[in-house]
């Protein structure tokens, strides 16, 4: 019927809120009428020590208050083990260049004009249109990786 060695010892909230919690047992079980379960429940929210919650038990089967023992939701559990800490690796963007159609944007015209000009003999010589699809080409190989 628990540890009866020490009725004086005082209880708290905690003790008197489990005895009235066995002492609905009891009265789910038929064990109690809803008066003496009404008597017994006002008597252990006035109880100071543990035998003035014994007494309550005294003609009923288990279960009785335990004093001492822990129930198991304040049983210890010890903390989750560290997790492993693993740095987020924040990679800058990458850097682009100029957009294919900047480069197209740019270099068509380019190789238009000289190609019209050549066509045209503005200039009477076809080493003009190879130097400008000579800068055409080398402008697509500078910018044209986008």
């Amino acid at each position: 019927m628990g540890d009866s060695s020490f009725p004086d010892i005082r209880i708290g909230d905690v003790e008197r809120a489990d005895a009235q919690r066995l002492l609905n047992e009891h009265l789910t079980a038929g064990r109690l009428t809803p008066e003496e379960y009404g008597d017994r429940a006002t008597q252990a929210a006035g109880a100071r020590t543990q035998g003035d919650l014994l007494r309550l038990f005294t003609d009923l089967p288990a279960p009785h208050p335990a004093f001492g023992t822990p129930r198991p939701a304040d049983a210890y559990t010890p903390p989750p083990p560290p997790v492993a800490y693993e740095p987020r690796i924040e990679h800058p963007p990458a850097k682009r260049g100029p957009s294919t159609w900047m480069v197209a944007a740019i270099t068509v015209p380019i190789i238009v004009l000289g190609v019209v000009v050549t066509i045209l003999g503005t200039f009477g010589s076809t080493s003009f249109l190879i130097g400008l699809v000579v800068v055409g080409v080398v402008l697509l190989l500078l910018f044209g990786g986008g």
